[in-house]
Parts: structure tokens; sequence; C-alpha cells
């Protein structure tokens, strides 16, 4: 960031747009839903991906604050997704849709690659510097999300397990995705949009639209109710396994220490 805005220095550009993330906000028990603009940024610190997002737009700031000519304006997209392109956030919640840890079920919030792409060129036209959240409106609740998963497997992690739920996250994924997932698969991090859209920006695609036009569904879907249950049995028999192995592992440390 500090060498792109040198250049921009250089090449005498005082007006910058910079496409952050709604993960800068923090996935956390106590957050409001949605959040809003004004809210601290508080990224989880075991996500990397959201720390640095979360310094950049300081080090925008400071760029910014230096010269009265200076423009900066910053979004902070939901996942983004589309049927041709997805973002790396986008792939990592589309994978971790099917999974939840013990009881938690937040709403999960997506916006369209076209209506991001749309929010930016908008963005480029405002005179002054601000913070805008860019989402669809509202969001899909663990039910709606359910809804549209359909008859495909799901499964519950009986606790929480980091770097378990990263590697599975990775696996279903076919793109690079962040680590340190877990607080955002658990606690919600929607935004409202409002902020943008009082500007004259509006989304054309739903969350249930993105998620449908993004989601390849998995093999799963097309096994017959026998080969299903032949599987979730197994699944279930492999997590309960990889549960003892955890708590005898937690035991045998106990002990040594």
């Amino acid at each position: 960031m500090r060498r792109l805005l040198s250049a921009a220095d250089d090449a005498g550009v005082a007006r910058v747009v910079f496409v952050s993330s709604a993960m800068v906000y923090g996935g956390w028990s106590n957050n409001s839903v949605p959040l809003s603009e004004d809210s601290p940024l508080l990224p989880n610190p075991e996500c990397d991906f959201a720390v640095r997002k979360a310094d950049a737009e300081r080090i925008l700031w400071e760029w910014a604050d230096a010269a009265p000519d200076r423009v900066a304006i910053v979004l902070r997209p939901a996942p983004a997704v589309s049927a041709t392109d997805v973002s790396m956030i986008g792939q990592a919640v589309l994978a971790a849709a099917p999974i939840r840890t013990g009881t938690d079920d937040p709403p999960v919030q997506f916006v369209h690659m076209d209506d991001l792409a749309a929010a930016t060129v908008h963005a480029a036209g405002l005179s002054s510097s601000g913070v805008y959240n860019v989402a669809a409106d509202g969001w899909l609740t663990g039910n709606e999300l359910r809804a549209l998963l359909g008859a495909r497997l799901r499964f519950r992690l009986p606790i929480p397990l980091p770097e378990r739920l990263d590697r599975i996250i990775a696996r279903r994924s076919r793109k690079p995705v962040p680590a340190g997932l877990l607080a955002y698969t658990r606690f919600p991090w929607a935004v409202a949009n409002d902020s943008l859209r009082a500007t004259g920006w509006q989304p054309r695609y739903g969350n249930d639209q993105a998620f449908v036009a993004a989601d390849d569904g998995v093999p799963w879907d097309s096994m017959n109710a026998r080969q299903r249950q032949h599987w979730s049995l197994g699944l279930g028999a492999a997590l309960i396994a990889m549960a003892i192995g955890f708590v005898v592992a937690a035991v045998r440390r106990s002990r040594r220490n």
C-alpha cells in the first residue's frame, strides 16, 4: 500500500478507491447485525488477511490526511461471488456454508461481483473521502441458507477446531483461502449498505441470487438416498474419531504438564 501511494504521488494522482473487506470488523459474538461503517475495526488476530486489510486502510488514511486535495474512498465488501468469478473470501464462505461449529448459526451475506464492480466505478466519482460497506440488501439466515443448500450433506463440528476447519475449507475450495476463519464462521459480521445506497448506488442482486449463481453444488447433490446415507454414516464416524483424538491428545498434554 505504501508503494502504491508513493507511485500515486509520483503520477499526480490525488484520488484513491481501495477495496478492503467487511472482514475488518471481525467475527465477534457481540457484533451488531448489521454493522455500520462507524463500527470499530476489530479484525480477528488469527486471520492475517483481515488484519492486513485493516492495516492498509490505516496507511491510506495517513496518506489522505497529509494533503488537503487528496481523496480516499474505502469500500468494505461482503464476500464477492458470481457465476464466472469468485473472490478468495467468497470462495471460503461458499466452502464453509454447510459447516457449523456447535450451536453457532450466524447470518451469511454476499455481494455479486457485478454489484461490487459497479460500486467501485460509482465510488471513483464521489467528491469526498469516505467509507462504504458494499453488500446485497439484508442477509441469509441459517434456515434460508440451509434451504438453498438443499439435500446436500451438512455437518456440525462438535467443538471448535481452528486448524481442522481451515483444512476442511481449503479442501472444499478451488482457490487458495486465508487461514484463521473459525470466528468468521461462528459469529456475525454482516454489514449495512445504507451509506453507499444514499450516494446513488444500489445492488442488482440479492444474497440468494448471488449464492445460487456462484454455488456449484457438490457430488452429494446427485447421490440417491442410499448413497447419501452411506456417506453420512462414514463422515459421522470420521468426525467422532476426530473428536476422540482431540480429547485424548488434550488429556495426554495435561498429564505431561
